[in-house]
């Protein structure tokens, strides 16, 4: 089934073009329960500057390049739409709803409130909110690139020496043929999946959500919430990362609590051992 296409209410698009800040808004306060309905509407480049847009159905609009200072933006539906290089500067975003948002860039006044400008109470789709480049950045920023790729090699080469000795019978005192070890094959498999995973973060994360945190992007250094959280939810690669990086992990954890769980009964047993010999 094809989707529908978005399209705003011609009346309430010709009000925000064509008629005066203070008409929209007195508009507005006189209709306190009237959502415009603005989805779909190429807005990029105009100037909505002090407007109140709280609770507008802006999904799939283009706003890019607008001029959007000063704007109220609570509760406005953003999903899909386009804000590459919109001017933000002094902007409220309280509850704004996120979905396939673009904003690669954004134009922010040095004078703009980062810390209380609501971005940080917006809402994501709950897909984007329970699988997002901030969640896999907990797992892609741990050194499993380099471990994970140190493991398979390891593996890999132990077990082509298994197979090779299988094929020459080059000791001939042994008895022939040698098994895998289940853990080996269990820790190929871990550190495949998560060496994949890893390769994966590593070109599909945006460079931003790599290098930092949420908090160090805002209350750090300074930049705007929303560049960091629309670059968190591209989806690209976040399906494929998650599966082998989560598989992967789970392989291993597994085996780590095997080996710890192991050792644990042989140092229980050598206790034990040593209070009977005493």
């Amino acid at each position: 089934m094809s989707r529908v296409p978005l399209s705003p209410d011609e009346d309430h698009l010709d009000r925000l073009l064509y008629g005066h800040s203070t008409e929209w808004n007195e508009w507005r306060a006189s209709n306190p329960e009237l959502r415009p309905k603005l989805c779909g509407a190429d807005l990029g480049g105009k100037s909505f500057s002090g407007l109140d847009l709280r609770g507008a159905d802006l999904r799939g609009a283009t706003l890019s390049g607008a001029d959007i200072t000063h704007t109220s933006l609570d509760g406005a539906d953003l999903r899909g739409a386009n804000l590459n290089g919109a001017d933000v500067g002094s902007s409220r975003w309280f509850g704004a709803k996120l979905g396939r948002t673009e904003m690669s860039w954004a134009l922010v006044h040095p004078q703009h409130d980062v810390m209380n400008d609501g971005t940080d109470l917006v809402v994501l789709d709950p897909r984007d909110r329970y699988l997002n480049w901030r969640i896999l950045r907990a797992v892609g920023a741990l050194p499993f690139f380099e471990i994970s790729y140190a493991a398979l090699a390891i593996s890999l080469t132990t077990v082509t020496a298994i197979g090779h000795l299988n094929h020459t019978r080059f000791i001939e005192a042994w008895t022939y043929p040698v098994p895998i070890p289940p853990r080996m094959m269990a820790l190929l498999i871990s550190s495949f999946f998560l060496a994949v995973g890893t390769t994966l973060y590593r070109i599909a994360c945006p460079t931003w959500i790599q290098e930092y945190s949420e908090a160090k992007w805002v209350a750090e250094l300074g930049h705007f919430r929303l560049l960091y959280l629309t670059q968190s939810i591209q989806r690209r690669g976040q399906l494929s990362t998650a599966f082998f990086s989560g598989f992967g992990g789970v392989v291993g954890l597994g085996l780590l609590i095997e080996r710890v769980w192991a050792a644990f009964w042989y140092i229980l047993e050598e206790i034990q051992a040593a209070g009977v010999m005493g």
